[in-house]
C-alpha cells in the first residue's frame, strides 16, 4: 500500500507537504523526505510522537537510540504501517534541538501501489518554509527576557563587596 501523509509546519502561515510513502518503508524514509521537501539542512536530532485523539503522546520514536539500556526504538526499525495504523492517525515530528522545527503529520489516505513510482516522494507542496523556526510562545522568560537582570541582585557591583566581611564576622566551625 501507498500511504499519503500530510506534513504541516506548526506555524501561523499555512505551510504543508503531502508525501506518498510505501507502507513497508520506515520512519527514517519519511524523516528524510520531510527534510528534503521542506529544505531542512543537516542531521539534527529528531523524533516522531504518535498522538492520541486527545493530542497526548502515546508513542515516541527517535532518530538515534537515546535510551539508557540501548533498546529504544529508532526510525530505521519502525515501518510506516506499524506507526500509522488507521487513516486519521496523527503524529508530531520534531526536528532540531537549538532551533526546533515542529510539524504535525496525518495519515490521510492509502491506495494500491504502482510499480513505476519511486517512493517516498512529495506529491503536493503548499507554502514556503520561513528562514527561522516559528515560535509558538515567548518562552519561559517571556518576550522581554528574564525577570531578573544583573543590577537586580547587585551583581553589577562586583564581588569586591564581599571582602568587607572580615574573619571576625564569620564563625568557624572546623
Amino acid at each position: 500500500m501507498i500511504f499519503k501523509i500530510r506534513v504541516v509546519l506548526d506555524a501561523q502561515e499555512d505551510v504543508f507537504r503531502d508525501i506518498a510513502i510505501h507502507s513497508r518503508q520506515t520512519l527514517y524514509d519519511l524523516h528524510t523526505e520531510i527534510k528534503d521537501s521542506f529544505g531542512l539542512q543537516g542531521e539534527e536530532l529528531s523524533a516522531f510522537h504518535l498522538l492520541t485523539p486527545e493530542g497526548e503522546i502515546s508513542r515516541s520514536v527517535s532518530l538515534e537510540d537515546l535510551s539508557d539500556h540501548g533498546g529504544g526504538e529508532t526510525f530505521e526499525k519502525v515501518y510506516i504501517e506499524e506507526f500509522f495504523n488507521l487513516e486519521g492517525d496523527k503524529a508530531q515530528f520534531q526536528y532540531g534541538f537549538i532551533e526546533l522545527w515542529e510539524f504535525f503529520c496525518e495519515y490521510i489516505s492509502a491506495k494500491e501501489e504502482h510499480e513505476d513510482v519511486l517512493l517516498p516522494t512529495t506529491v503536493f507542496r503548499f507554502g514556503e518554509l520561513p528562514s527561522d523556526p516559528p515560535t509558538k510562545n515567548p518562552g519561559f522568560f517571556g518576550e522581554q527576557g528574564p525577570l531578573l537582570y544583573e543590577g537586580d541582585l547587585g551583581i553589577d557591583q562586583g564581588f569586591d563587596e564581599f571582602s568587607s566581611y572580615g574573619e571576625e564576622d564569620c564563625e568557624e566551625d572546623f
